[in-house]
């Protein structure tokens, strides 16, 4: 198949990774009511199957989960926490704009992920509740319908391994430690020198970009000084053309 989509689309097509690439250039075409070439049907659900994979062989790993949900599974917990603290009283809601695979890799994270890209408009709700027992739980939704501008469907409830609809916060706490990253630049395999030079080589391009503006000014302001030399040379040779003194 990648090989006849390379000839046909007129791109490389040698991998999972660039057959992805190209049904969402088509996806979107078709989202947009775009003609599309018509060899693209007998190959369209294939490409789908892959696009759909991709969601989950860019994040297969678990260290991938805890340095891409990890983060944000953290603040949910932190925020979620700090409202039963009081700390936040006012606070009812908090939204994240995120991407297709930010919510993939969060319900992948979450071993939720059903192997469908996620559509446009998609989202996932974490909810904090008070049971009358006065245990704090926690509920899940994902809000995938494919055509909302059409209808939109009630969300799907999610639900943890062992838990239930409204799981206890403490469960879900722990049932999420394993992706909560303890040292991000260590994870990350990033050390200090390698932050610092990135910081260094940002400052000496703010100097370069700083004395280009500079230079720039400069010249700009030569030019106009000299221009309105040139009129006042060339006022008084017409002044002295027409008998001035």
């Amino acid at each position: 198949m990648f090989r006849n989509l390379s000839t046909l689309s007129g791109s490389p097509i040698t991998n999972w990774k660039e057959a992805s690439d190209l049904h969402d250039v088509l996806f979107i075409e078709k989202e947009y009511n775009l003609t599309v070439p018509t060899w693209v049907e007998p190959y369209w659900n294939e490409l789908t199957n892959v696009s759909n994979l991709s969601f989950f062989w860019d994040f297969y790993s678990s260290v991938l989960h805890r340095l891409r949900a990890g983060p944000l599974i953290q603040r949910i917990i932190e925020r979620m926490n700090q409202k039963i603290n009081g700390e936040i009283p006012n606070l009812k809601f908090q939204i994240y704009s995120a991407h297709d695979t930010n919510i993939a890799v969060v319900l992948d994270a979450l071993t939720l992920f059903n192997m469908i890209a996620p559509p446009y408009c998609s989202a996932l709700l974490f909810e904090l509740f008070e049971m009358p027992d006065g245990v704090k739980t926690i509920r899940m939704l994902y809000q995938n319908s494919s055509k909302v501008e059409e209808k939109i469907d009630p969300p799907h409830i999610l639900i943890l391994d062992g838990c239930t609809e409204y799981c206890p916060l403490e469960y879900f706490i722990n049932y999420t430690k394993f992706l909560i990253p303890e040292d991000w630049d260590q994870e990350c395999q990033l050390d200090k020198t390698f932050v610092e030079k990135i910081f260094e080589r940002k400052v000496e391009i703010g100097w370069c970009l700083f004395l280009i503006a500079n230079v720039m000014a400069v010249s700009l302001l030569w030019k106009k000084l000299s221009r309105r030399q040139d009129k006042k040379d060339i006022s008084a040779i017409k002044y002295r053309s027409l008998g001035g003194p």
